[in-house]
This record gives C-alpha cells, structure tokens and sequence, in this order.
C-alpha cells in the first residue's frame, strides 16, 4: 500500500499557470483553498462557509460547466479533421494539455460520488466510445 503520509509542500515550488492562478484567487475560491489547510479544529467552520455558497459559485459548478462549455457542440468530425491536419509540434502540445485530464476527471468522479460510481461512469463511458458515431 502506498504512504498515504502527508506532508508539507511550499507554494512556491508547484508550478502554477498564469490563468490557473488568476481562478484560484477568486473570491469564491478562498473557502476552498483555507479548507484544504484547514486543522480539524476549523474545518467544520470553513465547511459551513463553504455551505453557504450558491451552485454556481461552487468548486464543482467551475468543472460541470466547463465541461459543459467543452463538449456542448462535440462533434468527431471536427476532430478527426483536426487529427489529420495539425502540424507534428502541435499535436504534440495537445497531447501533453490532454494527458492528465482522464486522471484528473476520475478523481473528480471520485471525490464527488466514490469509487464505485465513478468506475461504473467510466467504464460505461469506454464503452459507449468504442461504439463510435
């Protein structure tokens, strides 16, 4: 099993992109970021502020529906156009923006409603996939 230890990182050694820097010091995200260092003394208060929150404001609302946003006209077609017609370098570029997105989309998946769920939704989704259009 693999140490599950938590320890300390500084800020100031992760890597952190000038447009992802500019979402994290959004006012709605405070919460998020003073619960995730939060002691278990003041994590139920920082709960409860994060409770108040309306859906839209919300950490997860950020990721549905930029998903939403994402995906909302996919169509293969352009994709498969793009696929045959982007230069060698910058297939390369998506390939590494691409990369982690499936892990970090299980995660998602899985912080949001466990493990099961999320192995279910993906797995039917490979499925569905291998279907094609």
């Amino acid at each position: 099993m693999a140490d599950r230890t938590l320890r300390e990182v500084p800020l100031a050694s992760i890597h952190i992109e000038d447009r992802i820097r500019e979402l994290m010091s959004s006012p709605n995200m405070r919460p998020y970021i003073n619960h995730a260092g939060a002691t278990p003394e003041t994590a139920d208060a920082l709960l409860a502020k994060i409770a108040e929150l309306p859906l839209y404001n919300r950490y997860v609302w950020r990721i549905a529906s930029a998903l939403e946003w994402a995906f909302g006209d996919y169509d293969s077609v352009g994709v498969k156009a793009d696929r045959c017609t982007l230069a060698p370098q910058d297939f390369a570029k998506l390939t590494e923006l691409l990369k982690p997105r499936a892990f970090q989309f299980c995660r998602f998946l899985s912080a949001l409603y466990g493990d099961d769920v999320m192995e279910r939704v993906m797995h039917g989704s490979i499925a569905d996939g291998k279907m094609g259009e």
